[in-house]
């Protein structure tokens, strides 16, 4: 099991009953790379407030999608969070 894989079991499975688990397991499975896969796990993240971690997934998003808006209010927030 992978990285993304275990973050996801372990900590976004709680965070919407599996159901966002799954679909971020399925887009890093076809595209490891997917900015919108790092999104998603980058919320789950946010929503567990666990900025540490956030932070570099955060940073991956945007620099796959340096136009998304909302990972860059999401990693300024992490940021504050963690400094």
């Amino acid at each position: 099991m992978n990285r993304a894989e275990l973050l996801v079991q372990s900590q976004c499975a709680g965070c919407a009953s599996g159901l966002v688990a799954g679909r971020i397991l399925r887009n890093f499975a076809k595209e490891p790379d997917t900015p919108l896969a790092y999104a998603q796990l980058a919320q789950c993240f946010v929503s567990l407030k666990d900025y540490p971690e956030a932070v570099p997934v955060l940073r991956k998003v945007v620099e796959l999608r340096p136009d998304m808006t909302l990972p860059h209010f999401q990693l300024g927030v992490a940021l504050l969070e963690t400094s």
